[in-house]
């Protein structure tokens, strides 16, 4: 559980702070603004598969892995979530999944029983949160139809161009981004392995769509490739990027 992960640090918000990000605040980012933060270290585990979902949270700042350990022991992550994200909204009494913090983390919790009463009582927040769920559950469809769809290269391209595209929805730089995870992050993320992404990335590097500067900074050179690349283009030239992992 969140409220009892270790390592976590208990910090005070400004009261009725609202995040940046929400402009205008919906009711929802307004219900966790009062809530209260924890500043987690990285790899913090915050629920495990089968632990009553007491919380939902928000994430303020850092990045949280949601993942599902599978039966041959290997890892699906089905879910990155960023800033301004939230999780365990769902209405089961069980977490399905795992999470874990990646990095410095900080966290605002409420909790489920006293979220979903103010919804019965707020229709104005009760539709947020079905305007979030819904988003959800549109992300994980277009998620699987990518991984379905794309090859190995079109699913990095994918990943990159939603950061791209996070980044401007923030205000932030849109040609040089950092990535938040690691290659093994992103491969257990896009059904590939890790072998496979780096080759994926050193081909959108050829195709004149990025340049690399070590393993984390990202150049878009080409943002118009980039978001061809995503959609499963070519972008006209002939490289015959492989569907396989």
């Amino acid at each position: 559980m969140l409220t009892s992960a270790p390592h976590a640090e208990r910090v005070t918000p400004p009261a009725h702070r609202v995040p940046a990000a929400a402009t205008p605040a919906s009711r929802l980012e307004i219900c966790f603004a009062d809530a209260p933060c924890r500043q987690f270290k990285s790899n913090t585990p915050l629920f495990a598969d089968g632990d009553l979902k007491a919380h939902a949270y928000r994430i303020d700042s850092g990045v949280v892995l949601v993942y599902k350990i599978l039966n041959d022991g290997g890892r699906q992550i089905v879910t990155l979530a960023f800033p301004g994200d939230f999780i365990g909204l769902e209405a089961e009494e069980a977490h399905c999944y795992e999470a874990q913090t990646l990095s410095p983390t900080r966290i605002r919790s409420v909790p489920t029983s006293t979220l979903w009463r103010r919804a019965s009582e707020d229709p104005v927040l009760g539709r947020d949160l079905f305007g979030v769920l819904s988003r959800e559950v549109a992300e994980a469809r277009t998620h699987l139809l990518m991984i379905g769809r794309l090859s190995a290269t079109g699913r990095v391209a994918t990943f990159v161009h939603s950061l791209v595209q996070r980044n401007a929805r923030r205000g932030f730089d849109t040609s040089s981004i950092l990535l938040p995870v690691r290659r093994s992050d992103i491969a257990d993320y896009l059904c590939l392995s890790v072998e496979t992404v780096s080759r994926s990335l050193t081909e959108l590097k050829a195709a004149g769509a990025i340049s690399l500067r070590g393993w984390r900074q990202v150049r878009i050179l080409d943002a118009a490739l980039l978001e061809a690349l995503a959609e499963g283009e070519d972008g006209g030239g002939s490289n015959g990027f492989a569907r396989v992992a």
